[in-house]
């Protein structure tokens, strides 16, 4: 039995299709080729073998290098960290979910590996620890497992073997001795930004926030207690915004392509200039 969650996905891209097909000029008959058309188009067996093909078209990624320039074209890279209770908002503290950027075209497979299934699990998940699950989901005459298997976890696959830059991309040299130095590219932590923007929104938005707001109105020596505000308020909106914003990633439009960042520091420092 088709999982639920899977059902309504193809039910939702089959219904969809057919509004784009019929209008007030479709007829009848022409209804109804359309849509024995949209059943065989959108049935499992038919929709997810050409999904599988199409998911080399994305990447998930931990940290993307579309934020510093939406032309940049770098290796795929998934930061692993282990967990620590230092209180930082970093790669391993935290519960995020992947980057996603490739062809927007394909963004229907991200969003079908995405999928939460009965269990609480999302398809992805499944796939990668291989269960029995996933396996009667995808059992089907037109493809093999291994084969479907094999082709969606391409999404997740990563090439640091063989790292490959861009000169768009923010660099830095790092002094490892007198004479050498490696030259950095620096990345953007996606996930970490929207979740740290996250925060600050919850303090400032949430019910919580809204009533501590309000007692500080009635007793201002509750001040101290929403003392958080202070940075929040001292802190620039960075909006990420290009022409291309439709083929960067899921997650930054989904978070309406901003997040916070402290305002520069704006004291005038004085350079000795090393020329005579």
């Amino acid at each position: 039995m088709l999982d639920p969650a899977i059902q309504n996905f193809l039910s939702e891209r089959k219904e969809s299709w057919l509004k784009k097909k019929i209008d007030s000029k479709t007829t009848a008959e022409q209804e109804r080729e359309l849509t024995l058309e949209a059943n065989e188009l959108f049935a499992l067996a038919t929709w997810l073998p050409d999904a599988a093909k199409r998911a080399k078209q994305l990447s998930l990624v931990s940290h993307p290098a579309k934020f510093s320039h939406p032309s940049a074209k770098t290796s795929s890279i998934i930061a692993i960290a282990e967990k620590n209770a230092d209180g930082f908002v970093r790669t391993g503290n935290t519960a995020n979910q992947l980057d996603v950027f490739g062809n927007a075209a394909a963004m229907d497979v991200y969003k079908f590996l995405s999928l939460a299934l009965a269990d609480g699990q999302t398809v992805l998940s499944h796939l990668e620890q291989q269960t029995s699950t996933i396996q009667q989901q995808f059992t089907l005459p037109s493809a093999s497992y291994a084969e479907l298997a094999a082709s969606l976890l391409t999404i997740k696959s990563t090439d640091t073997d063989k790292a490959v830059t861009s000169d768009i991309v923010k660099q830095v040299y790092f002094p490892v001795s007198e004479e050498s130095y490696h030259l950095l590219s620096l990345l953007t932590p996606s996930s970490l930004m929207f979740t740290l923007k996250q925060r600050i929104n919850i303090l400032r938005f949430s019910d919580e926030a809204k009533a501590a707001r309000e007692a500080k109105k009635k007793q201002p020596a509750l001040s101290r207690r929403t003392g958080g505000n202070l940075f929040i308020n001292c802190c620039w909106l960075r909006r990420h915004q290009t022409a291309k914003h439709q083929r960067l990633k899921q997650p930054k439009r989904r978070h309406s392509l901003s997040t916070r960042i402290p305002p520069p520091h704006t004291e005038k420092t004085q350079y000795q200039s090393t020329e005579k």
